[in-house]
């Protein structure tokens, strides 16, 4: 008898509230800014679903990684230490408080708290309600259901990709969020970086189901041509997304996809699935071609060959942002305070109509926010990621079952990059994808539960419930 379809298995498998919470970060959370009403919605839906499964009893529960779980932990107390208001005595001590007497002068026996924005560090602690839910949602799935939670994250992802194409068009001239003043492909975020960053994640993940659709007594050479033709489109939708960084990220993300796929393959490829292949490559040079002849349409291309330093806002920033290191360092100046500190200090040659909101340098913002704590905790979450990233052999986890850790480890390479040049992880959606492949990641050594390789066709989801 044939198991159910793959989306009525969703509604009924366990893995319904992990997929049904990334439906609503994914329509909610492609926006960093605090003041966006979308995210006080998921704010609100997330201290909702952390509430009602803190009640729910996980008879089939997966642990997450404790490390992990302390450290976000010590982050929340780190924050929320810093909107404690303190003495006036004590709060002149701390770092580049002092240039800040002459102007409060008449207001000296206030006490205030750590922050020199304290909304802003207050919002930051909100903000941790969506990697909470993500961890308290992933808890209630069992390892074995990676393959179906790996095909809601590429699907919805291959959803913002239309929806950027779209945009790009000229079809849909309307964002869903208010802030968003200049609309281009964007898709379901804010910033066409983040967009592009997506598209790159997405790659090894098609790779990955690619390689998975040729395997097994069922192949589907269909599927495999529709994940082909989808890794193929997301390759030209990186010309017209506008993202400089992201067309770079999008080509590393092909040739992760294609080291994945081999890896991932563990037998001979059909005559028929080669010729596919083929097929496939030979439509992509020719839309390379094409592209190419109309290049002033390629944004990304053309914002490429007229890149120009001295233009560009990340590096006009970089010698403040180091300087508000040392300034704040090792206390940092509050989380989430960089856009009010970097104001103070503005040199007035990066004055202009485009204003500063984040440092483009997730590691540099991290230090002069936070300041030792945070690059502390950052060190040690790097750490975590690359030991256990390289330690799959080690760990007892056989090869066939590696496939969705070395996915995880890939996923979290790429943000790490573009945290380097941008801001993702400011993100909601970004937040709790990193938080999944960082579930997958610590995946227990020799856990039985830890049965990925099952295949994705409908014949095998009976099997693998018990």
């Amino acid at each position: 008898m044939q198991a159910l379809p793959l989306f009525r298995r969703l509604r009924t498998s366990e893995s319904f509230v992990l997929v049904a919470w990334l439906c609503v970060v994914f329509a909610l959370g492609g926006a960093s800014r605090g003041d966006e009403p979308a995210q006080h919605v998921l704010r609100l839906i997330a201290v909702t679903l952390c509430s009602v499964l803190a009640w729910r009893r996980r008879d089939k529960a997966s642990c997450f990684p404790i490390w992990i779980s302390r450290t976000l932990a010590g982050l929340a107390l780190w924050t929320f230490l810093q909107i404690i208001p303190l003495p006036p005595k004590v709060w002149l001590t701390l770092p580049g408080r002092q240039s800040l007497v002459p102007p409060l002068a008449e207001f000296r026996d206030i006490w205030r708290p750590m922050s020199l924005a304290p909304l802003a560090t207050f919002n930051a602690l909100l903000a941790l309600s969506i990697p909470v839910a993500t961890i308290s949602a992933c808890q209630t799935v069992s390892f074995r259901r990676i393959p179906d939670v790996v095909f809601t994250i590429v699907v919805l992802g291959c959803v913002s990709c239309i929806l950027a194409a779209l945009q790009a068009s000229g079809l849909i001239i309307h964002s869903q969020f208010d802030t968003v003043s200049e609309l281009s492909a964007i898709g379901l975020f804010a910033n066409r970086n983040h967009q592009a960053l997506l598209q790159a994640c997405l790659l090894p993940f098609l790779g990955w189901l690619g390689a998975r659709f040729l395997q097994g007594p069922s192949r589907s050479i269909l599927r495999f041509v529709t994940v082909a033709s989808a890794a193929l489109s997301i390759l030209a939708l990186s010309a017209i997304t506008g993202s400089r960084f992201g067309l770079f990220l999008c080509c590393g993300g092909a040739i992760l996809a294609v080291l994945i796929a081999i890896r991932e393959s563990r037998q001979r490829v059909s005559a028929l699935a080669r010729a596919c292949f083929c097929a496939g490559t030979v439509v992509f040079l020719l839309f390379s071609w094409t592209a190419v002849r109309h290049l002033p349409r390629a944004e990304s291309i053309v914002r490429l060959i007229s890149l120009d330093a001295d233009q560009d806002l990340r590096w006009a920033v970089l010698p403040t942002t180091t300087t508000l290191i040392g300034k704040y360092w090792p206390i940092g100046a509050g989380v989430g305070s960089y856009a009010s500190v970097y104001r103070v200090s503005e040199p007035l040659a990066t004055l202009g109509p485009s204003y500063v909101n984040h440092a483009h340098n997730d590691l540099l913002e991290s230090l002069v926010e936070g300041g030792m704590i945070s690059g502390a905790l950052l060190t040690s979450t790097l750490g975590w990621i690359l030991f256990r990233a390289f330690g799959t052999s080690r760990r007892g986890i056989d090869a066939a079952n590696a496939g969705p850790i070395r996915l995880a480890a890939v996923f979290l390479l790429l943000v790490c990059v573009a945290s380097l040049v941008d801001y993702p992880m400011r993100t909601p959606i970004f937040q709790a994808l990193s938080v999944i492949a960082v579930w997958i990641l610590g995946a227990p050594s020799g856990s039985r539960d830890l049965e990925y390789n099952q295949p994705l066709d409908n014949g095998a989801a009976g099997s693998v419930r018990k």
